[in-house]
């Protein structure tokens, strides 16, 4: 019975740990503080975004470059139809 006394008596010890009130508290400003401090991404496309729509000036640059890179491609292929693909050789 020896084993099984020194057994209880270790349970009894490990019971009387005493915990402070504010160890959820603690342990919760740890891992916020671990979140903080990983290393932001180089390139984030929500940020990126949230970038552009908030400057209108960019909106409209964004804008007129898809327009005059769709126009450009329009005309590229109206050229090649039209050469019935002369320049395709």
């Amino acid at each position: 019975m020896k084993r099984q006394e020194a057994y209880n008596a270790w349970k009894d010890k490990k019971h009387q740990i005493d915990i402070s009130e504010s160890f959820a508290d603690d342990v919760m400003k740890q891992i916020y503080q671990y979140e903080q401090k990983k290393k932001m991404p180089l390139f984030d496309i929500e940020r990126l975004v949230e970038f552009i729509s908030v400057h209108p000036l960019l909106k409209t640059g964004f804008i007129a470059a898809g327009a005059i890179t769709g126009i450009v491609r329009l005309i590229v292929l109206i050229l090649i139809i039209l050469n019935r693909g002369v320049i395709n050789g």
